[in-house]
């Protein structure tokens, strides 16, 4: 019996095993801290951008129109297999604000829609929606 085209088959699995191992973690975005609030982003890569939308009842070709409140990206091309918690309006040394130009984002209003959203270079991005409500953080399903 020839043992070649099995061997060829074990060889290939492991090749494409090792492959998706070391391939990065999506990534994922959750609220951490309701109150603050904060989000934790979890999925390694190089380069974050960050933003929070206020979103509106305007629609538009691709839905609901979305008005920036706050972003940044990072300052420099650097690996990381972990993110620091994000807290709403507070900036890191390595990253800059994109969003406003100076100052503070404005204070999340109760009632009001928001989205978040992380894009890392070399995974995939996530994106979550949230109320302000009784002053916490509540995630919510997107909304149509």
């Amino acid at each position: 019996m020839d043992l070649r085209p099995r061997k060829r088959l074990i060889a290939t699995i492991i090749f494409f095993s090792a492959c998706m191992s070391s391939c990065e973690r999506g990534t994922n975005l959750s609220i951490k801290d309701e109150v603050s609030p904060s989000f934790e982003i979890t999925g390694g890569g190089y380069e974050l951008f960050f933003g929070v939308g206020e979103v509106s009842n305007e629609r538009d070709q691709f839905g609901r129109k979305v008005l920036p409140i706050w972003s940044f990206k990072s300052k420099q091309r650097s690996e990381h297999k972990t993110w620091p918690i994000i807290v709403y309006g507070k900036l890191f040394d390595e990253f800059e604000q994109t969003f406003p130009s100076q100052g503070n984002p404005v204070p999340l209003i109760e009632g009001k829609l928001y989205v978040v959203s992380a894009t890392i270079y070399s995974t995939s991005g996530d994106s979550l929606w949230f109320v302000v409500k009784n002053g916490k953080v509540i995630e919510i399903s997107k909304p149509d």
